[in-house]
């Protein structure tokens, strides 16, 4: 069942709840289970989850500012194959927002305390933009602890790294806790590929609504943004020895496709998939794609390297 007939996404204009819209993942009839939405103590705070489908388990991490609605198209879509486990960092959504610096080894303890609280031993872990920086620490950190690990619009940091351009960090700079559609509509453009509005006004829709109702506040923004600022791991991964998967659009204006061939270049035993006509979130641009590529990569006839686009 295509993700967009299952879920059509003008609904959010007339009932405007996240609650409501994870609904519709039962309700449509793309699962015959509800998800377990529920909230821990794990590393000192309020860490917000839900889990969707059953199977080999599967922790995706969220970027900057957002929440687990932005995963709305995975779930849909990955719910079948696999123990789909989503969550808000903190800083973000229904999570604990402590006003004190942050870290990366932070976020990935706060992540490997869910695990932990969930009984899960193993994980695959997919991270995007932020997500991704997150989820290099969480398979460096706990090497024991990550089967599989799928980098999406992401990079490892430092001086070497490419660098969006003026423009772009301007726009990361001046970020609004209050936000408007038009705002959202700004944003949303700098994070996908050209005519992606155009093609795609439900989606849109969607995603001006996750961002009105799980918006952070200012400086719960910046305290993630400072935090992967600061992040390199760049020679530390050459001795990760899990399989890798990158992923990255040929047009990220925010993280540059060139970050996503350099860790494919460090990390050993790594794919790398490029979406062509594809911003930062590729995942929303190219949703059953990305989810394939994701399934794919997960099956146990995966052969390294096969996938280089």
């Amino acid at each position: 069942m295509a993700i967009e007939k299952a879920c059509p996404f003008f609904i959010l204009g007339r009932h405007g709840s996240l609650s409501f819209l994870r609904g519709q993942i039962f309700q449509s009839g793309i699962s015959k289970k509800r998800p377990d939405v529920a909230t821990i103590k794990g590393n000192g705070i309020e860490i917000y989850y839900e889990e969707h489908g059953e199977g080999q388990p599967l922790l995706l991490i969220q970027g900057l500012s957002y929440a687990t609605p932005m995963w709305y198209w995975q779930v849909a879509g990955l719910m079948d194959s696999f123990r789909v486990i989503t969550f808000d960092n903190r800083g973000s959504g229904q999570s604990a927002k402590p006003d004190i610096p942050y870290s990366m080894k932070m976020f990935a303890d706060d992540a490997v305390s869910l695990l932990d609280a969930l009984k899960i031993s193993q994980v695959s872990v997919l991270g995007i933009s932020m997500g991704g920086i997150i989820a290099q620490e969480v398979a460096l950190s706990y090497p024991g602890r990550v089967t599989h690990l799928i980098l999406c619009s992401t990079l490892f940091g430092g001086s070497t790294a490419s660098q969006p351009d003026t423009e772009t960090l301007a726009y990361l700079a001046e970020y609004q806790e209050s936000v408007s559609d038009e705002l959202s509509r700004l944003e949303i453009a700098y994070g996908t590929a050209p005519g992606f509005g155009e093609r795609h006004p439900d989606r849109v829709a969607a995603l001006v609504e996750f961002k009105r109702q799980s918006r952070p506040p200012r400086f719960a923004y910046f305290r993630q943004l400072m935090s992967a600022m600061g992040y390199v791991s760049e020679t530390r991964l050459p001795s990760l020895s899990i399989p890798t998967l990158i992923i990255a659009g040929s047009e990220d204006r925010i993280i540059p496709p060139d970050n996503s061939r350099r860790l494919h270049q460090i990390i050993p035993n790594s794919k790398i998939k490029v979406f062509d006509n594809a911003g930062h979130h590729v995942h929303i641009e190219y949703p059953e794609e990305f989810n394939q590529a994701v399934i794919e990569f997960l099956s146990p006839t995966s052969i390294p390297g096969r996938l280089t686009i």
